[in-house]
């Protein structure tokens, strides 16, 4: 299956749903349909990074029948697997590598039957350090896309290439064993659950989790901002983003939001690792969002800016929840960042006291 082209693979699932049996709405067959002929069309345009439980089913019976002509080469896999591997090819295409043009793409299963997909993304002119790995992507996309708070809820998890220490440890701190585990298949490989894949992992419980205390007085340029104020929705959106942060280590809650012309705003929340450094950043997650055609909302269409594409991001919002401490904050990178991706849009910076959250 490594050596079929991505086309192969979409083409021949888009060929079975003529044959798909009456155990399938026939409205789940036809979202299949339209993500295939999506992942087919023109290649400027971008494939769906997400596939509904339902959708996930109509592909697993395709390719159970698809099985029972051409049993599987390894014995270890099932047919949510075949279908997590055809998807694979297609997650990498949406890879964005201009330093490294080291494409990687992931595919997560969650625990409610949803597919998300995730790709690396690299942005030249930047700290490398910025970077965004595929298992990343993926894994904030399914955070977002999937109701409750995100943890624990991915089951399995499918990646073109064998996962760095940095994804390793990052998936460690919502994975363990048993009831969390998350289990993690590349090349032929696969682990049960992340720790067998990071042998004594460095963990929150290495940690004190409590906020440092002691908070600056001065807002730092940030403007203070109220999440129930309807008249700016962009604002609101940043600060729900803020609110689904996973900050334990530094209690730092931050979200990006950013409009993009044609309406659409992508989100990204700041996703925090006992390590630190494999903190994954709002901005960094918002980009990906973009990248994986995955909005959190949309608004108005916008004719602000120079021309440009539909998808060009004419406003950012970057939000931070809580004590304002100089000696947390995710606001610079995020400066950083926009001013080589989304270059002459000003980042507008607020925060949200605790109290008024």
């Amino acid at each position: 299956m490594a050596e079929t082209t991505k086309e192969q693979l979409l083409a021949r699932l888009l060929k079975a749903c003529d044959g798909m049996d009456a155990r399938v709405p026939a409205e789940s067959a036809e979202a299949v349909r339209g993500h295939l002929r999506a992942c087919l069309g023109a290649a400027s345009a971008k494939a769906p990074s997400a596939f509904t439980a339902a959708e996930v089913h109509a592909l697993v019976q395709l390719q159970e029948r698809y099985r029972q002509t051409n049993p599987p080469t390894a014995a270890d896999t099932d047919a949510t697997d075949d279908v997590m591997d055809a998807l694979l090819p297609l997650a990498a295409a949406l890879a964005q590598a201009p330093v490294s043009h080291f494409c990687v793409g992931a595919v997560a299963l969650t625990r409610a039957g949803a597919i998300f997909l995730g790709a690396n993304m690299e942005f030249p002119g930047t700290p490398i350090c910025c970077s965004l790995h595929a298992e990343q992507s993926c894994y904030h996309d399914a955070r977002h896309g999937e109701s409750g708070d995100g943890v624990y809820l991915l089951a399995r998890l499918a990646v073109t290439h064998s996962p760095c220490g940095h994804c390793r440890q990052f998936l460690s701190e919502w994975h363990g064993r048993g009831a969390t585990a998350l289990r993690v298949r590349f090349q032929g490989h696969t682990f049960q659950d992340t720790l067998s894949m990071i042998p004594n992992a460095f963990s929150p419980a290495d940690l004190d989790l409590q906020t440092p205390s002691g908070t600056a007085s001065s807002t730092g340029g940030m403007r203070p901002a109220d999440p129930a104020d309807p008249a700016d929705p962009l604002a609101a959106l940043a600060v729900r983003a803020a609110r689904l942060s996973y900050v334990p280590h530094s209690g730092c809650r931050s979200g990006v939001a950013l409009l993009a012309r044609s309406g659409a705003v992508y989100c990204g929340s700041y996703l925090e690792n006992a390590a630190y450094n494999p903190s994954l950043q709002p901005v960094i997650a918002a980009l990906s969002q973009r990248n994986l055609r995955a909005p959190c909302a949309s608004l108005a269409p916008t004719t602000a800016g120079e021309s440009g594409g539909d998808n060009d991001i004419v406003r950012a919002v970057h939000a931070e929840v809580g004590p304002n401490a100089s000696q947390f904050t995710t606001a610079p990178i995020t400066e950083i960042v926009l001013a080589r991706a989304t270059p002459g849009v000003r980042v507008e910076t607020l925060w949200v006291p605790a109290g008024r959250l």
